[in-house]
């Protein structure tokens, strides 16, 4: 609503004067009518004659003041009216990316209705010049939050970050294979006699570097979808984006697919238990699997949907199915007293490696990070077309945290990472 202001006024700490032109909310336009501080403004031709210095500098084009409301005050060259909007900020991230979209829309076209001026309070970062915005953090942990929760492996590795000025993830791998207990892992144990000289060993590590990649995504928007049904698109994008990088993180810790990640699928550092058929293990080759692991009650199983299918059928030597249903350890059951979960990128057929492991994530796989997700967007790539691209990308690398596997004194090799090999 439009009043003239009948006396000075203050708001958060900024000054208007009697007989301004004020543009306002319906409530905030009730309560200075009621305390007779204004009256309604009809409109009609103004000439200007001069804009006082004084005002211009005391209220600038478009400047934006955050206190514990936002306050957006704006005065036009050509009329001395100035328009205020009080209002709390406390946005969904679905709603905050709406108004992403609206700043997006307004910057392009150069028109800033209300509900664009609206919109733009709080925006995190922008950069019209480039034609570039970077998306609330709300949003950006939200797309992690749906990688973390499809992943069945991702969520279980080791992390930690990568360091500034750095671009590569590096980890002292220990490189000693015996278990004996004399000699585990480099730690040398003697029996010294009293007052005797304890013999000093020094333990071998291999210092091992991977670059730091990049796992990227860009999806285009037509102006038309973001207009007509942007609420629907941003909810089903973001899960979408998040899934993905959740799946593809799971597929290149096994297998390294595409390079983005060491696989950790015929590693040095893990064992390869032969399989006759690598899309159904027998009971004898399941406990091979079992005993080749070094900590077999922190592990867990991990398969295909097809060889969970195929275990489902066997039957243990005491009759009984071989994956038994327990629902309050895992959807999916146990299989010797362990979780069992299914992996949607995992092979399952036969003449495949890795179709089928029993690994400790957390003791054999790190994953290093540089940042979380970052998105941002561009108004300026597909212009021609009336579409705007939005961007993700993730910056990682990943590596198995042994780099040779253990022999035990009873001769079993034994490691965190077990899988099954096709023979």
């Amino acid at each position: 609503m439009k009043l003239k202001l009948l006396m000075d006024i203050e708001v958060d700490g900024k000054s208007f004067k009697a007989d301004s032109t004020v543009k306002v909310g319906e409530d905030f336009a009730k309560q200075l009518i009621d305390e007779k501080k204004a009256e309604l403004f009809i409109e009609k031709e103004i000439e200007v004659v001069e804009t006082k210095e004084a005002e211009v500098e005391e209220t600038e084009v478009e400047e934006e003041v955050v206190i514990e409301k936002k306050v957006d005050l704006t005065v036009s060259e050509e009329k001395e009216v100035m328009s205020i909007e009080v209002k709390d900020v406390k946005l969904s991230p679905e709603a905050k990316m709406v108004r992403s979209f609206r700043l997006a829309k307004a910057a392009k076209t150069g028109i800033y209705s209300e509900a664009d001026q609206k919109a733009i309070q709080g925006q995190g970062e922008l950069v019209a010049a480039d034609g570039g915005a970077l998306v609330d953090e709300e949003i950006v942990q939200g797309i992690m939050k749906n990688a973390i929760e499809t992943g069945q492996i991702l969520p279980k590795v080791s992390k930690r970050a990568v360091g500034k000025n750095r671009n590569a993830l590096e980890v002292k791998q220990l490189d000693e294979s015996s278990g004996t207990p004399a000699d585990y892992n480099g730690v040398v144990l003697s029996v010294t006699a009293e007052g005797g000289v304890i013999s000093p060993t020094k333990r071998a590590f291999k210092n091992t570097q991977v670059a730091v990649n990049k796992l990227t995504a860009m999806i285009p928007f037509s102006d038309e979808i973001m207009e007509d049904d942007a609420h629907g698109l941003i909810a089903d994008t973001q899960n979408d984006v998040g899934k993905a990088f959740g799946l593809k993180a799971d597929d290149e810790i096994l297998y390294g697919t595409d390079s983005l990640l060491t696989a950790s699928v015929g590693h040095a550092g893990s064992v390869a238990v032969t399989l006759a058929d690598a899309s159904n293990p027998t009971i004898a080759e399941i406990h091979e699997l079992y005993m080749a692991q070094i900590a077999p009650a922190q592990a867990e199983w991990y398969m295909s949907g097809a060889v969970y299918e195929n275990l489902n059928q066997q039957e243990s030597t005491s009759g009984g199915p071989v994956i038994t249903p327990n629902y309050a350890v895992s959807p999916f059951g146990t299989l010797l007293g362990r979780p069992v979960n299914i992996v949607n990128c995992m092979l399952g057929l036969n003449g495949e490696s890795g179709t089928i492991g029993f690994c400790d994530w957390s003791a054999g796989y790190v994953l290093g990070t540089k940042g979380g997700v970052k998105q941002a967007r561009s108004m300026h790539l597909y212009f021609d077309s009336s579409q705007e691209a939005f961007r993700w990308v993730w910056r990682v690398a990943g590596m198995p945290t042994k780099c040779v596997t253990m022999t035990l004194k009873d001769g079993r090799t034994v490691a965190p990472l077990v899988f099954g090999n096709d023979s």
